[in-house]
């Protein structure tokens, strides 16, 4: 077992880290690397940062209670408050023509609603089912709703054209059904169980069941079952917890992938899921000890693959182009906070930052 002092020792570090990296601004640097290229070296500065790249590190953060993480918190507030519309929905880049996302604004709502501001989107963000029950990627409407502002959606049906007809759609770069697991489980942490969502619900839960974990944007299996473990734990919906059977069928899979892809955060991503499914840690010890050796020897400084630029679909023009990553040290440092902290919460019952 971890001990406590250890535990608030390396957090204390990490947030640390962490303060030193965000900018004046409250934002995070987003970090490319084209696929092929595995050194950290090989990592460049993307042409814009973004409110998704700023609010993934901030989410464990909100599971504390210490004046260094509400700074640090407080000051992506600040960064996700600045650029959106209307303080409505949320994008991955700055940069134009990119279309609003479910995700991307889950990601930013659910962060400011933690810390007590009220986004009225969530009835707008369940207009965005698919007829198989998933979460649209990106945010095209084509006839006006009664839950947008008329001046709002004014704003998107001008840029739905322009979306349309940017490289990345006419390519199929991008695909205005995209959809993915990992996606589905974000926007649900954030607009939990409503009416208009409880099919959404059986069907993630089905989906894990039947070993149906798909990805697109998000690189691998160790993302979707991360964010599936963390909406049940989080979320606490209790119900999402599957047959020990189906459990222990994933675990095998994922252990035996651990070391098949550098550039990627699989270790700690999968340490994380195990701590928010409540799994046993008995015999998962050496899991535990290779990312607490992976945090002393600064692992939290590298960048690691998070997303992808575009899906694994045949381009229209048959060309060839690269997978581009993106991901970032404060991404991966948060993911180790986040580790720290719900080992502290399972092993002592309290989050960092509380003392019994």
């Amino acid at each position: 077992m971890i001990h406590l002092k250890e535990i608030d020792n390396h957090i204390f570090h990490l947030l640390d880290y962490l303060e030193s990296i965000q900018n004046e601004d409250g934002g995070f640097d987003r970090k490319r690397i084209v696929s092929g290229f595995y050194k950290q070296e090989d990592w460049h500065h993307s042409h814009t940062n973004t409110h998704f790249d700023t609010a993934i590190p901030l989410i464990p953060l909100c599971f504390m209670n210490d004046s260094k993480s509400a700074k640090i918190v407080q000051n992506g507030i600040n960064k996700i408050k600045k650029r959106n519309l209307d303080n409505f929905l949320w994008s991955w880049a700055d940069s134009k023509p990119v279309p609003y996302c479910t995700d991307d604004t889950s990601f930013c709502s659910y962060v400011l609603e933690k810390n007590g501001f009220e986004i009225d989107n969530k009835n707008f963000l369940n207009e965005f089912i698919d007829e198989n029950q998933h979460y649209l990627f990106f945010i095209l409407p084509q006839k006006k709703s009664k839950n947008i502002r008329l001046l709002t959606y004014i704003k998107l049906l001008l840029q739905r054209k322009k979306i349309l007809n940017s490289i990345n759609f006419l390519d199929d770069q991008m695909v205005e059904s995209d959809h993915e697991f990992s996606s589905t489980c974000i926007n649900l942490l954030y607009l939990n169980r409503m009416e208009s969502n409880i099919k959404v619900w059986e069907k993630i839960k089905m989906q894990f069941s039947s070993g149906n974990l798909d990805h697109t944007y998000y690189i691998d299996i160790y993302h979707s079952f991360y964010h599936y473990a963390r909406l049940f734990y989080y979320g606490n919906h209790k119900d999402l917890l599957p047959e020990t059977d189906r459990l222990d069928q994933y675990i095998n899979q994922l252990y035996a992938g651990l070391g098949e892809i550098s550039n990627s955060p699989r270790h700690i991503l999968f340490a994380n899921s195990l701590l928010f499914l409540d799994v046993s840690l008995e015999s998962h010890s050496g899991l535990i000890n290779k990312c607490m050796e992976m945090l002393t020897e600064l692992d939290y400084k590298n960048h690691m693959v998070y997303y992808s630029s575009h899906n694994i679909r045949p381009l229209r023009s048959n060309e060839k182009k690269p997978f581009v990553y993106f991901g970032s040290s404060a991404i991966n440092c948060s993911l180790y906070i986040e580790f720290l902290n719900i080992y502290r919460k399972r092993n002592f019952g309290l989050y960092y930052g509380n003392n019994s």
